[in-house]
């Protein structure tokens, strides 16, 4: 006899987030996590153990999403070059130097909007 060979099934991107969003929600409200977990998921139609990977999944995205934030805060904080006190008065240099902090700056904007972005989908 063969072993039967089960094919994945493929939730719907909505079905997932409403799932996680439901569980961060509702958490609360059970005795256990695990509680949570079992209850969502029977209403939702699928196992306990795939919803506990979109909420681990789910959780891993927004902690990459932070730490990404972070350290783009960090560069740009360290972005102001350390020259001589004979190169800041320079005009030339004043101009260079505010024009990659207004380019630095655009990229943080963008940055944090991706970021929201994902985390809002994810959530």
């Amino acid at each position: 006899m063969e072993p039967v060979r089960y094919e994945p099934i493929r939730y719907p991107r909505d079905v997932r987030e409403g799932a996680i969003k439901r569980y961060i929600e509702t958490k609360q409200t059970y005795p256990s996590r695990w509680a949570a977990v079992l209850a969502i998921s029977a209403d939702v139609g699928c196992t306990p153990e795939t919803l506990r990977r979109w909420i681990h999944m789910d959780k891993s995205l927004k902690a990459k999403a932070t730490a990404q934030a972070r350290n783009n805060t960090h560069i740009l904080a360290e972005a102001e070059p350390k020259a001589e006190e004979g190169d800041r008065r320079s005009s030339d240099y004043k101009r260079s130097v505010e024009r990659q902090l207004e380019i630095l700056h655009a990229i943080r904007i963008a940055l944090d909007t991706l970021v929201r972005e994902a985390t809002e989908r994810r959530a």
